[in-house]
């Protein structure tokens, strides 16, 4: 009412947040109010209530600014200064004097006139009437205006409206009436209650006042989301549970079908294993067959090998004793200078050592003067004659020539030649070194060679042997080389079928362990259907029940909001009264609700209120 009347007189309202403040900010609060009312000169209405004094200094600041308008020390000096400043004029027009005192005169006689306390206290309380003992400013200064009860029409309009408030999809717009004629019934059997509880000599006053029934309207509010919003969640636990329950028996009934599907698997991948088994060995037999058969191939070609070198060895034995000698040689030919082939050329008529070595020299490298007429064996004149016409004729070129002959590519008739000259006594190294020393060193090199070919003559047969022996070993490898192919494939088909048999083997371990684990949780799975096919039927049982109070939730609401508004003062013996009351007034209007069941038993279950006796609570 009093907002209502601020608001037609356009005057600017406030009210005191008293959950979120201290005296000092009431001081600032209060302040601020009474510079807009005295500086500003604009009405003001500051709305003071009973659940708004939290400090009684609040209404000793109320009961001074009743009586004389100002508090103490409560302006600062910037505040003096701006009350001063706004009131100069109006002091002016007054016709006062413009000192401290006289515009600060003016200024409480601008908070007197702009600013209007309206203070709502309720009555009906000793706490009443100790403040107007002490405060006698809020009986002297105030107007008091005494509200009666409100009309059973001003209730029902008060009921519906505060229903309707967010509300219409919960209760339906159509049950407005019949609940807001049925919250009245109840606020009129709790005053009447409450007038019976005090004819009682041996009780306390209990008064039942308006704001009770907008307690009562938002507590119904407050408690009927609460328990419609428990009541769904119980319901769909409920209804949760049963599903998950009928998914496991479906889960059991599934896992029984895949356990039969298994086992058929299970017996044709052993079946399968066998049958790999079976194959592996004969494999395996294969293998060890061609593996002996390549032991035996290694043998024989370890064999042909050992031959061959002992006989190789044997036939090099000499050859290997020449060749160093042939080897040194050589190094004597090269330590022959060009000028000595020019002396050499230059002899008119040289000893037979140097002509004898000059024709060996030619016979070995294939210069052959032609034959006369009737001539069998060619004289060493005329190789010399050959000589000294072609070969002597560049030395340089002579001697490259003669370092670049192969041993080996001698010819055998030069060799026979080689043999007509060899035993002759001037063809010795010590005699034709008389005559020549690059002629010796020819001589000893022609007269090796002629020993190595000799030796290799003498090895000949036992080259044929081994030649013959090679040739054996040659065609050992093959068959070696043949014998491991074949062993190399059977092996590897033998890996192939081991890698098959492992494959099997992980399946076989695979579905034993999918078996077990599946009989496993069937076994489980049975025992937790089997254990809870009574707790199923219960749920229904519960969930049915559920469903069935759901259409009382208003009703039983409405009754535990009365008790928990108006039951408090009453004592244990009027309590149940008022609570049959209550449900009598639900009843004549055909309100749903819970017959003959208690406001506890509906508000808490009995495992909530066991725990709240085991916490002291008395039963």
């Amino acid at each position: 009412i009093a907002k209502l009347a601020s608001h037609v007189s356009g005057q600017a309202f406030f009210a005191l947040d008293a959950t979120s403040c201290s005296f000092e900010q009431w001081r600032l609060d209060l302040k601020a109010c009474l510079m807009r009312a005295g500086v500003n000169n604009s009405p003001q209405t500051f709305i003071l209530s009973d659940d708004d004094v939290f400090d009684d200094r609040l209404l000793e600041d109320v009961n001074r600014l009743l009586d004389s308008g100002s508090i103490t020390n409560l302006y600062q000096g910037e505040d003096l200064d701006a009350i001063n400043q706004a009131c100069s004029e109006a002091c002016q027009e007054l016709g006062g004097e413009a000192t401290s005192a006289g515009l600060f005169s003016v200024y409480l006689r601008r908070v007197q006139t702009r600013l209007h306390f309206a203070l709502v206290f309720f009555p009906g309380t000793e706490v009443f009437r100790e403040r107007l003992r002490v405060y006698p400013a809020l009986i002297s200064c105030c107007t008091a205006n005494w509200f009666d009860e409100w009309p059973k029409k001003a209730l029902v309009a008060c009921a519906e409206k505060t229903l309707a408030e967010g509300q219409e999809a919960v209760l339906g717009v159509d049950i407005f009436p019949l609940m807001s004629k049925a919250f009245v019934q109840v606020y009129v059997a709790a005053g009447a209650m409450a007038r019976r509880f005090e004819e009682d000599r041996s009780r306390r006053t209990q008064l039942v006042v308006q704001t009770m029934f907008i307690e009562l309207l938002q507590g119904f509010k407050q408690l009927f989301v609460e328990r419609r919003a428990e009541v769904a969640d119980r319901s769909e636990k409920l209804h949760r549970a049963i599903a998950k329950i009928a998914s496991a028996r479906e889960y059991v009934r599934t896992m029984e079908i895949n356990i039969e599907s298994m086992r058929p698997r299970l017996d044709i991948t052993r079946t399968t294993v066998q049958g790999v088994i079976g194959q592996l060995e004969k494999e395996r037999a294969k293998a060890e067959v061609h593996r002996q058969v390549v032991l035996s191939e290694e043998a024989t070609s370890r064999d042909y090998e050992t031959q061959r070198a002992e006989q190789e060895a044997e036939a090099n034995r000499e050859l290997n004793e020449i060749r160093p000698v042939l080897d040194e040689a050589a190094e004597g030919l090269k330590r022959i200078q060009a000028s000595q082939i020019r002396d050499i050329k230059g002899m008119a008529k040289p000893p037979p050592g140097v002509m004898l070595t000059i024709a060996s020299i030619c016979m070995v490298m294939g210069a052959e003067p032609p034959k006369k007429p009737g001539q069998q064996v060619v004289p060493a004149e005329d190789y010399w004659s050959l000589a000294q016409t072609s070969l002597l004729k560049e030395p340089k070129k002579f001697l490259e020539e003669l370092l670049s002959i192969d041993k080996d590519s001698v010819s055998e008739e030069a060799l026979r030649r080689l043999d007509t000259i060899a035993e002759r006594d001037e063809f010795e190294p010590t005699v034709v070194k008389r005559a020549s020393t690059a002629c010796e060193a020819m001589c000893i090199w022609v007269r090796e060679v002629r020993r190595y070919h000799e030796a290799k003559r003498r090895a000949e047969p036992k080259l044929r042997l081994i030649r013959s022996a090679q040739e054996d070993q040659n065609t050992a490898k093959e068959s070696l080389t043949a014998a491991q192919a074949q062993l190399a494939k059977a092996e590897d088909a033998v890996s192939a079928i081991e890698e098959d048999l492992a494959t099997l083997f992980r399946q076989e371990q695979d579905l034993l362990k999918q078996i077990a684990e599946a009989e496993g949780n069937l076994e489980h799975g049975k025992g937790l259907v089997t254990a809870l096919a009574t707790e199923s039927q219960r749920w229904q049982e519960q969930a049915s029940t559920l469903m069935g109070r759901s259409a009382f939730v208003m009703g039983d609401m409405l009754v535990c909001a009365a008790l928990i508004t108006f039951g408090g003062p009453f004592s244990p013996r009027y309590r149940p009264m008022f609570e049959l009351e209550c449900q009598k007034c639900l009843s004549s209007l055909k309100v749903p609700h819970t017959p003959k069941e208690g406001a506890l038993n509906v508000l808490v279950d009995a495992a909530t209120l066991r725990r709240w006796c085991l916490h002291g609570l008395a039963d």
